[in-house]
This record gives structure tokens, C-alpha cells and sequence, in this order.
């Protein structure tokens, strides 16, 4: 049987899930969850080629030191995220938290907190996106 996935925007939309549910054979299973819009590539784009880049020439200008754009993202998810301590045997260990699985919305509040985290850091004004911009 194919796989099906609905995501609930109607009425219609809610009777076909409940329709192929009934329909469904036994040993067949059913998982009804949030739907999360993936983050998009403009937002990617704008993250790896707009902001990480403005940071790599501020830093180089500044202080003569460069950086690739994975280094970059490394340190700032570092910066603007955190991270997780856990424990191994009584050690305690620093976790990466990962943005791999962000959404469209976590990923756009990572877009925020790094541009104001330029700003408030370094008075670093990070370019606007062009989708964001006033055509005036």
C-alpha cells in the first residue's frame, strides 16, 4: 500500500484522512502529528550566504583573522544557541545543539538572534534579505 500524507488545511482535507484510516488494513498504522514547515532555501541562502559571509569580512577587516563559512556557523550556533551538558560515567560533556532539523520558524528565530547578535556584539549590521527589503 503507498503512503499517504495529509496535512489538515479543510474540511476535505480531514475527511480524506479519516477515509483512509477506515480504509486502512489491519497491522497498518496511523500517525496523526503537527505538521512543521521546513526551514526554506532562501533562509538557508541568506544564513550561508549572506550573514555567515558578512561576519567572515567583518572579523577579517577587524582583526585580520579568516574563517570559512562552516567555522563560522559552528561558532555562532555556539554563540546563539548554547549548549546541552550531558553525562558520560560522571564526566560531563558539551553537546552541540543541532539545527538540522529546524523548522521554518526555528530556523527564521536563528536568523533574528544572529543579527542582533552582530549588532549588539560588534555594531555589525548584517544586510537585509531582498525579500524583506522596501521596494521604495
Amino acid at each position: 500500500m503507498k503512503k499517504h500524507r495529509i496535512i489538515i488545511r479543510s474540511d476535505w482535507h480531514r475527511e480524506r484522512a479519516a477515509s483512509l484510516a477506515r480504509s486502512a488494513p489491519e497491522g497498518f498504522e496511523v500517525v496523526i502529528q503537527k505538521h512543521r514547515e521546513n526551514k526554506t532555501i532562501p533562509q538557508l541562502g541568506y544564513t550561508f550566504g549572506i550573514i555567515y559571509p558578512t561576519i567572515i569580512g567583518f572579523i577579517e577587516d577587524s582583526h585580520g583573522d579568516t574563517f570559512s563559512v562552516e567555522e563560522i556557523h559552528k561558532y555562532m550556533k555556539r554563540q546563539i544557541l548554547g549548549v546541552e551538558h550531558k553525562e558520560i560515567d560522571g564526566d560531563i560533556i558539551e553537546v552541540e545543539i543541532e539545527l538540522k532539523k529546524s523548522d521554518k520558524d526555528a530556523w527564521s528565530g536563528y536568523i533574528d538572534r544572529l543579527v542582533a547578535y552582530c549588532w549588539n556584539r560588534w555594531g555589525l549590521q548584517i544586510p537585509a534579505p531582498h525579500w524583506k527589503e522596501d521596494p521604495a
